[in-house]
C-alpha cells in the first residue's frame, strides 16, 4: 500500500503526519511518501519550511523500515504538483490536513484538501487540528441517497478488517426526508445482507439536516472515523454548502472520503 501525505507549514499538517505514521506502522508492506508543498508566494519562508522538515525527520526516528519512507519538497502551484504526484506515485491512500475556505472566497480560490477530496481516485483521510487520538475502532458510515455506496463499501471493507473496527451504519431522518425507524431498519438490513457486513450496528437519528445528524451522532457516540461519499461540486454548490464538505469542515473528526461519480 502506497500512502501519500501532502503537507505544508500549517500546524494542522502535524496531525496528518501523526496519523500517516500510525497507518504506516500498522502495515508491513506500506510505503510512505511525504510531499511538502509550498506555494510560490511562501517559498521564501525558509525557517518554517525547515521546522516542518525537522518534525518529519524526528518522527521518522521511531519508524522501522526507513527504506519504505521518502520525503520531498516541491515549490509551485499545489494542484499542478498534486496532479503530477498522483500520476507518478499512484497512491492507494492519501492523508492530509483540512483546509477550509468559506463563502464567496470559494469563488476565486479553493483549499488543497477540498481539491484532493474531489479529484483523487483513491480514498482520502482528512485530519483536523482538533484531532488528538486516531482510534478507528468505531467507524461511521452514513447511508444517504448519494450514488456509489456499493463501491464505497467494497473499498471500506479491507480497512474495517485491518483495524478490527465496528461499522456503525447511520440513517438520518429529516423533515424533508423522513424515515420511520422501521423503514430505516429495513433499508439497513437489506444493505447488510447484500454486502456481508459482519461487525456492525444499526442507528437512526433525527436532525434538521443530514450533515447535522452525522456530526451529532459522531460526537455523542465516540466515533473515531467518519466515512463519506464525495464527488465534484460546482462553485455555486460549494457556496451554498454540500453535505460532504460541511461534515468534513465541521465534524472535527478524521474523515475517510471516497470520491464517486454521480
Amino acid at each position: 500500500m502506497k500512502i501519500l501525505v501532502p503537507i505544508d507549514v500549517d500546524i494542522a499538517s502535524k496531525n496528518a503526519l501523526k496519523m500517516a505514521f500510525k497507518l504506516f506502522e500498522q502495515n508491513s508492506e506500506a510505503f510512505l511518501q511525504v510531499l511538502h508543498i509550498e506555494h510560490q508566494d511562501r517559498a521564501n519562508e525558509q525557517e518554517l519550511v525547515e521546522e516542518l522538515r525537522k518534525d518529519v525527520l524526528s518522527g521518522l526516528h521511531e519508524v522501522p523500515h526507513r527504506e519504505r519512507f521518502n520525503f520531498s519538497l516541491q515549490v509551485g502551484k499545489p494542484e499542478q504538483i498534486l496532479e503530477k504526484a498522483f500520476e507518478k506515485w499512484q497512491p492507494d491512500l492519501i492523508v492530509m490536513a483540512d483546509q477550509e475556505i468559506r463563502g464567496w472566497s470559494s469563488l476565486i480560490q479553493h483549499s488543497q484538501s477540498d481539491w484532493v477530496v474531489e479529484n483523487s481516485s483513491c480514498p482520502v483521510i482528512i485530519t483536523h487540528r482538533e484531532d488528538s487520538e486516531h482510534n478507528f475502532q468505531d467507524i461511521l458510515l452514513p447511508v444517504t441517497k448519494e450514488p456509489g455506496l456499493v463501491e464505497a463499501l467494497t473499498q471500506l471493507s479491507p480497512w474495517v478488517n485491518l483495524w478490527g473496527s465496528t461499522l456503525h451504519l447511520l440513517k438520518v431522518s429529516t423533515i424533508t426526508d423522513f424515515y420511520t425507524n422501521l423503514q430505516a431498519k429495513e433499508e439497513l438490513s437489506r444493505m447488510v445482507k447484500k454486502h456481508n457486513i459482519a461487525n456492525y450496528t444499526f442507528n437512526y437519528w433525527n436532525a434538521r439536516d443530514v450533515e447535522s445528524g452525522i456530526i451529532e451522532f459522531a460526537s455523542q457516540n465516540n466515533i473515531g472515523l467518519i466515512t463519506l461519499l464525495t464527488h465534484k461540486h460546482t462553485k455555486l454548490q460549494k457556496i451554498l454548502g454540500t453535505t460532504s464538505l460541511e461534515v468534513i469542515h465541521r465534524a472535527h473528526k478524521p474523515i475517510l472520503s471516497f470520491c464517486v461519480a454521480r
